[in-house]
């Protein structure tokens, strides 16, 4: 064997145990645990809706008249008829915010895309824009107002028509926090 043969086989040898074949670049480490303890989720559910008086439902223009059956009363364009409940939600978790509002997809029938669903929470008498967790208190009481709106709309269009409330649905969603 010539001498450069050899002497660039001993190169290639050096080179492969420079980089990593039989040595390695230490790198010193260390660890530790943290033993800070566990941490719990909190809670959060809404509890039924009770209506607040009667039946819950009123027609709200041009003065508040209680509804007796929702089921037989006809809504007429422009009225808007309102459910008022009150319920519960149990709200436990540090930085826990939340809101209420009708499902608009539980809203059903012939009559429902002529029908605008807006949500009002109350505490007390004081309107609120959603729920905040109070710490040592896990429950709340608030009071829910779902106002549906009969679209303006003209001619004879929907008429004798009906929307389905048997499924009406409040929907109560955590408020994501921001990434930081």
């Amino acid at each position: 064997m010539k001498k450069q043969t050899k002497g660039a086989i001993a190169a290639a040898a050096a080179g492969a145990l420079l980089l990593g074949g039989a040595g390695s670049y230490a790198v010193w480490n260390d660890s530790k645990d943290i033993s800070t303890g566990s941490v719990t989720s909190g809670v959060l559910t809404l509890g039924a809706c009770t209506p607040a008086a009667g039946t819950g439902w009123t027609s709200l223009n041009p003065t508040a008249a209680p509804i007796s059956a929702i089921t037989s009363y006809r809504i007429v364009p422009t009225e808007v008829v309102a459910f008022n409940c009150d319920a519960v939600v149990t709200a436990v978790g540090d930085r826990l915010t939340a809101t209420i509002v009708a499902d608009p997809s539980s809203i059903s029938g012939a009559l429902a895309s002529n029908v605008t669903a807006t949500t009002t929470l109350k505490k007390g008498t004081t309107v609120v824009s959603g729920i905040t967790a109070i710490p040592g208190t896990p429950t709340q009481s608030v009071n829910v107002e779902v106002r549906l709106a009969f679209n303006n709309v003209t001619g004879t269009t929907a008429q004798n028509q009906a929307v389905d409330l048997t499924a009406l649905k409040l929907v109560l969603t955590q408020t994501a926090l921001t990434a930081p």
